[in-house]
């Protein structure tokens, strides 16, 4: 090859790459120009007749089998009492509803909240403490009756 021709493509290969690297820097120029611009939103810049729209918002999804909120299902029409006597052994009592004295907590109607409030563990614990406070209690009711009952009112003090 002629030394002419080894000039043109050495000049044209510069070219090529100066090129490029141009292309480059316009590149990285542009996505900063974008980047200054989309800063605060990444939404696309509106029109000047879409800025006066409202955006329009997704409707919320809600299926029939779910309904979240508020229990839907009704307390049974069963008397309190009734329901407290399926759970014998339970330290539960009526104030109107359903009243857990172990753990001081009003409870539904519903049988199957009443199970799983059992099932916990902090009921066994408190349920626990409480008969011993109960057995206790009858202890002290026991031997204040029993010095009332015996010593006549002379020799009480």
């Amino acid at each position: 090859m002629s030394s002419t021709a080894l000039k043109r493509k050495s000049t044209v290969v510069e070219d090529l790459l100066a090129s490029e690297s141009d292309e480059e820097e316009e590149e990285e120029e542009e996505e900063g120009d974008a980047n200054a611009n989309d800063s605060s939103d990444d939404a696309p810049e509106l029109a000047a007749h879409e800025k006066t729209r409202a955006t329009k918002k997704k409707a919320a999804t809600k299926s029939d089998w779910h309904r979240g909120g508020v229990r839907t299902s009704k307390e049974p029409s069963i008397p309190v009492s009734d329901r407290l006597s399926q759970f014998p052994v339970q330290s539960f009592e009526i104030f109107g509803k359903p009243f857990c004295s172990c753990c001081k907590l009003p409870l539904s109607m519903i049988k199957s909240t009443i199970n799983t409030h059992i099932a916990t563990s902090k009921h066994t614990e408190n349920l626990v403490k409480y008969n011993e406070r109960v057995a206790a209690d009858s202890r002290r009711a026991d031997s204040i009756s029993d010095y009332y009952t015996v010593k006549p009112k002379r020799e009480r003090c």
